[in-house]
């Protein structure tokens, strides 16, 4: 895995403003995260209240810690694998974790990693994992520990890992619950996260994700993303709907800010965000026009719209046109299921589409080809076209 940021260390100014808190939430007698929750400021003093000295854990009141973009954390990993029966589970357990020790020793040197999991037989799996008979998990937290970041840019520097089996780049949002140890969920289904080193209760600070006083050390490293164009993964053919070659494009950019202004706030999400834009560029042969546009939309996302993000990710298409794979059927795909009621009133269309059924297994992906045929067939009985004089004839259906 690449290194692909820089390091400093803290100077007298960050040490200074370092706080002396994180925050959390508890979901005690909550039956779901469904729910209103005050966000509370702790110290680890505060819970020695909740401490039960005779096994060295703190009680499950449901604790979670409260993440926000701007926060400094240490780069944390939320592991996830799913099986088909708890002897195949219980066999992967070590092989899954040094996968993942070799992996993030290889991307920070010298880490020093905090580890906990939980390894469980789940009652609700998604459609994917149910259909392959798999409900046993493997869940891993990893923490490094002796580095620091902000959140926000923790998608920035794992784009390396988006591949890599059990990674979930989920937990990086804006406004992130994520268990502490000796926790479980609210709905009563799930087992604590328990600690695999730093077990005893003075060492619990260790397994707090957010930078505070009390895990914090001036030897830490903070990590500071290095910039560079974006490398656009392999695009399947069901994402692909139609491309302009050699950058002919034909879409009217009204339509396309149309389309793009009408995606439901979902879409804001990383995954979908790079690819929203990476097609505004592409149809808008990268033009400025098409990079005013990317940022208008991005503003709708108030909570983490930055500026200079969507500059460096357009520049970064600019550089690299030939990774635009992507095109605007994806983006009327994603518009079309976005706004269900919606009708523009082309049957053409409607039937081109008409194979396409959305991904069960994963949220806001389309699979299926194109029906051309139907779409020929249609088109054969309302037009004629004559090959002599080079015209098309609108068949007149009250003639019929």
């Amino acid at each position: 895995m690449s290194v692909n940021y820089k390091t400093q260390k803290p100077n007298e100014q960050f040490i200074d403003n370092v706080p002396v808190d994180f925050k959390v939430k508890s979901y005690n007698s909550k039956s779901n995260y469904n729910c209103k929750v005050d966000i509370l400021k702790k110290q680890i003093c505060d819970f020695e209240d909740d401490i039960i000295n005779n096994e060295n854990i703190i009680v499950d009141k449901k604790y979670h810690e409260w993440i926000q973009k701007n926060d400094y954390v240490k780069p944390y990993y939320d592991v996830d694998c799913a099986y088909e029966t708890e002897e195949i589970m219980n066999n992967n357990i070590d092989i899954l974790l040094n996968k993942w020790k070799e992996i993030l020793n290889n991307k920070y040197p010298n880490a020093d990693l905090v580890i906990s999991s939980c390894c469980r037989k789940k009652t609700k799996v998604s459609k994917h994992n149910k259909q392959n008979n798999k409900s046993y998990f493997i869940s891993f937290h990893l923490i490094v520990n002796n580095y620091i970041i902000k959140q926000c840019d923790l998608n920035i520097i794992n784009k390396d890992l988006e591949s890599v089996d059990g990674y979930d780049n989920s937990v990086y949002s804006n406004g992130q619950n994520f268990r502490m140890v000796h926790q479980s969920k609210p709905d009563g289904t799930s087992k604590p996260f328990e600690p695999l080193n730093y077990k005893d209760i003075s060492e619990t600070t260790n397994h707090i994700i957010q930078l505070h006083y009390d895990n914090f050390n001036k030897d830490y490293l903070i990590i500071k993303p290095i910039m560079s164009p974006p490398v656009t993964p392999t695009t399947s053919d069901d994402e692909v709907l139609y491309d302009n070659n050699n950058n002919n494009n034909n879409i009217d950019f009204n339509n396309l800010e149309k389309t793009v202004m009408g995606l439901k706030p979902h879409r804001f999400h990383y995954d979908f965000w790079w690819k929203v834009g990476c097609i505004i560029a592409k149809e808008t042969n990268n033009s400025d026009e098409g990079l005013e546009l990317f940022k208008e939309w991005s503003k709708l996302d108030k909570d983490n719209y930055e500026e200079q993000y969507c500059i460096i990710q357009y520049n970064g298409w600019r550089n690299n046109p030939n990774k635009q794979q992507l095109s605007y059927g994806t983006l009327k795909l994603w518009f079309n299921e976005d706004n269900p009621n919606y009708s523009d009133k082309n049957p053409y269309k409607t039937m081109y589409m008409k194979n396409y059924k959305p991904s069960q297994d994963e949220e806001g992906e389309w699979v299926g080809s194109p029906n051309i045929s139907g779409l020929i067939e249609l088109m054969n009985k309302e037009f004629i076209f004559v090959r002599e004089i080079g015209e098309t004839i609108v068949l007149d259906k009250n003639d019929e």
